[in-house]
């Protein structure tokens, strides 16, 4: 076993392990054999592994390092309660590299480069002689720093690199500013909504139901207790931008027939998304602009859509004469009802004569053709 440097308050658990080697003077992979107490070539760099070998290590316990040092209180926070003690049962009994991967793409493929605060930086160099990466800097979406209220910055190495990349620390690297369309109150809002997951998980509570009275204030009101859905998806797409949305692994697709901010006001309807979306609907709902009117909303009531009958008219009428052409080639005689069957409309044709024009003018001529089985025959004239 190797004793490791006890975390800083927020450390990230790689960044622990990045600042043992330098205190040991270990390769990085040397470091992950001993740490994880097998040949490794990468560890997770947020989320947990090994808990019980690394809290022997650094001087602490399991479950804090899991919950305090980890990325998984964020990935787990708007499950309902049983899943998430499932999931922190599994992070804190397997005593290997522990294989979360249901919670990782939450947090890995949302924040593609690592970012800093330059003045967290300057003050970790004064005081403690070197820096450290901290949880609150590298959830996705969040662009401030809350302590100081400054745009992060960003680096130029992803947030789980390997060997070449994971044993750097923050003073190693050149920073870049990481601009960003959003006005910096909604970058405010996304960075507390985002650590409040992190450090003060939510309470268990209907977290849909609260996003549908936050619809329901807003003005997106249908009726007594129906919310304007594809509206609100729509707006939302339009506040954030898809570019943004991309960026956090929540783009919104407003084809489909239930894009994800749908989902979400739907309190009889539980769904499982992603803690980023979750945090994406509660800073949209405390910044959008109330609804004035949604008369010219483009939104379809619920229920059956109505029938064009005049298109429905047209389509009967193309369908009885395909099927009487070809019959016609084959010699074949037909009655009027083969041909009503044919037109797929049979039952609509029956109850509502009066808005099938075209079909009825059709079905007339045909029966005084020689295609008829039945033909009618034109009346003599009387003398």
């Amino acid at each position: 076993m190797i004793l490791l440097p006890r975390p800083y308050p927020d450390e990230v658990i790689g960044s622990v392990l990045a600042r043992g080697a330098r205190h040991l003077g270990l390769s990085w992979g040397r470091l992950l054999q001993l740490a994880a107490g097998r040949s490794v070539s990468s560890v997770p760099f947020l989320m947990p592994f090994a808990l019980e070998r690394l809290a022997r290590c650094t001087g602490t316990d399991p479950e804090l390092l899991l919950e305090q040092h980890t990325l998984f209180p964020y990935a787990v926070a708007f499950m309902p309660l049983e899943r998430r003690e499932a999931f922190k049962g599994r992070a804190l009994g397997n005593g290997d590299v522990c294989a979360l991967d249901a919670l990782g793409h939450v947090v890995l493929g949302r924040t593609p480069y690592r970012r800093v605060c330059p003045q967290c930086l300057a003050e970790d160099l004064e005081r403690r002689g070197e820096s450290y990466w901290r949880r609150a800097h590298l959830l996705p979406g969040v662009q401030v720093c809350l302590k100081h209220h400054v745009r992060l910055q960003r680096t130029g190495i992803p947030i789980q690199g390997g060997a070449a990349t994971d044993a750097l620390l923050p003073h190693d690297l050149t920073l870049s500013a990481n601009a960003s369309p959003l006005p910096t109150e909604v970058l405010e809002s996304i960075a507390f909504h985002s650590v409040s997951a992190l450090i003060r998980r939510p309470a268990e509570r209907n977290w849909l139901e609260r996003y549908w009275v936050g619809a329901f204030a807003l003005g997106y009101q249908l009726r007594t207790r129906a919310v304007a859905a594809t509206v609100i998806a729509r707006d939302l797409k339009r506040f954030y931008g898809d570019s943004f949305l991309t960026s956090m692994g929540a783009a919104v697709d407003l084809r489909q027939k239930s894009p994800w901010p749908a989902l979400l006001v739907r309190p009889r309807y539980p769904t499982r998304l992603a803690t980023p979306k979750h945090i994406l609907m509660l800073t949209f709902l405390e910044h959008a602009q109330p609804v004035a009117d949604l008369t010219h909303a483009p939104y379809r009531p619920p229920g059956p859509r109505p029938r064009d009958y005049r298109e429905v008219d047209r389509a009967a009428l193309r369908r009885m004469r395909a099927y009487l052409k070809a019959n016609v080639r084959k010699g074949r005689r037909l009655t009027v009802r083969s041909l009503i069957e044919a037109s797929g409309e049979q039952p609509c044709m029956k109850r509502f004569r009066e808005r099938f024009p075209l079909s009825l003018r059709f079905l007339k001529r045909f029966r005084r053709s020689r295609y008829a089985a039945r033909r009618l025959r034109d009346p003599r004239p009387t003398t």
